[in-house]
């Protein structure tokens, strides 16, 4: 079975991936994932802060990287044990006054972007489903250098004011919302619960339960 990446993020776990298939099925695919970020130090002291901060949520290692000015030079290797304990880390480092004075490596980066680099995938990536000794893998059959390729078939859903032009943000009232999808329309007058109930039952495999439904009021 083929499949190509829909969407790509992180929870407190590992990443969430969602699938699709060649005739429009959808699925998702949890992987644990361990997000790390580099520092270059000579003072102990402050990764003896960090480490007794979090324990064994994090691994310390030393490592050797290519730096476009210096060359080759030695770093830490912060391993956190979660994207969780990766944020929180990195939250920790940047307030820190102990490591104003270190090179610190990729903190700008979020967890599915880590992921992404490390497994080398990208939206859209074609993916074959393999089963071996019982356990299903995901291999990756496509590259970057592809730029003629076919998207599998998507479920769209259009969602916009009832009055176009107008800055939601500049309105005493949320505005009503047009919602179209597989060929009907319908207004959602401020319900976002009778909205948020609409989309989790007509594309339940794909959209986050975690979504802010009143948000889109506010972003439309």
């Amino acid at each position: 079975m083929i499949y190509q990446i829909l969407d790509l993020y992180s929870n407190s776990y590992g990443i969430v991936m969602w699938l699709i298939g060649e005739k429009g099925e959808r699925k998702s695919v949890f992987r644990r994932f361990r997000p790390y970020f580099f520092i270059k130090t000579e003072d102990t002291k402050a990764l003896k802060l960090l480490k007794r901060r979090f324990g064994n949520s994090i691994k310390i290692k030393k490592t050797r990287k290519k730096d476009l000015i210096d060359g080759e030079i030695q770093l830490f290797k912060i391993v956190s044990d979660s994207p969780a304990v990766y944020y929180k880390a990195v939250n920790f480092v940047k307030n820190k006054k102990e490591f104003q004075e270190t090179d610190l490596y990729n903190l700008q980066l979020t967890p599915s972007q880590l992921f992404l680099f490390e497994k080398r995938i990208f939206p859209f990536c074609q993916l074959e489903e393999i089963c071996i000794n019982g356990k299903t893998l995901y291999k990756k059959i496509d590259d970057y250098s592809t730029t003629d390729y076919t998207v599998f078939p998507l479920r769209i859903m259009e969602i916009k004011p009832e009055t176009e032009g107008e800055n939601p943000n500049h309105t005493k009232y949320l505005p009503p919302l047009i919602v179209n999808f597989e060929g009907s329309s319908l207004i959602f007058d401020n319900q976002t619960d009778e909205l948020s109930d609409f989309i989790k039952k007509k594309i339940p495999t794909y959209l986050s339960y975690s979504t802010e439904i009143s948000l889109l009021f506010q972003a439309c």
